[in-house]
């Protein structure tokens, strides 16, 4: 089985990174990545070829920081046709919470959200994180000393610090485009997400968190 979404997040641009940000020490720093193909790292994974570390593999285990995948053919809801949703929080009792980080909207986070009018945040354009949850508002960086922060699972990417972020930003300390919002989540029972995935209608990715972010691609919602 080949999931369409794998394309999805193929990279073939081959332009640089962009240059990191100031180099003062009250301002933390992201790490920095090359831009790889996606597509192509799974793809060898699924052969067999060990020959150089791959930026995305598919593995077993489903834990917060993992991604997984949606199959073109898969039926599901609009929301998750096709998606790729970063697991959040995984509990046996209140079940897993997720992000879909490739649907972004026309929408900036200013107009979402009036704690942001007139910050240098205001511009930034907002995703739809998923259909449920309590119309929120979540921000995503890759910035582990941002004050107010957590890190998701092990991948390197982190969550929440908006009060550090707009603060830090407002002193040109750090860029606005180095932080990715979202509006509301994706959410499973108990040992839903399990068994989808023991189904084989999702693929869970490891990937590093500076590549997840890097390629976010745009999709109509």
């Amino acid at each position: 089985r080949r999931s369409k979404a794998l394309k999805v997040w193929s990279s073939s641009s081959s332009s640089s990174s962009s240059s990191s940000s100031s180099s003062s020490p009250s301002s933390p720093q992201p790490p920095s990545a090359s831009k790889p193909s996606l597509n192509n790292d799974v793809q060898n994974t699924k052969n067999g070829d060990q020959q150089q570390e791959p930026w995305a593999k598919i593995v077993d285990d489903l834990r917060p920081g993992r991604v997984v995948l949606a199959p073109a053919l898969a039926n599901f809801e609009h929301f998750l046709n096709e998606a790729a949703v970063l697991i959040l929080e995984q509990n046996p009792d209140r079940g897993t919470v997720g992000l879909i980080i490739d649907r972004n909207t026309p929408w900036q986070v200013g107009e979402m959200a009036p704690m942001f009018e007139g910050t240098k945040l205001a511009d930034v354009p907002i995703s739809m994180g998923g259909g449920e949850g309590p119309d929120k508002i979540l921000m995503l960086h890759l910035f582990p000393d941002l004050e107010g922060s957590t890190q998701v699972g092990d991948s390197g990417v982190y969550i929440g610090g908006v009060k550090s972020a707009m603060e830090l930003t407002e002193k040109g300390l750090v860029e606005p485009e180095d932080f990715h919002f979202f509006f509301n989540r994706v959410e499973w029972g108990p040992g839903v997400l399990e068994s989808e995935v023991e189904s084989g209608l999702w693929d869970v990715i490891e990937t590093p968190g500076s590549f997840l972010l890097q390629h976010k691609k745009a999709q109509a919602i």
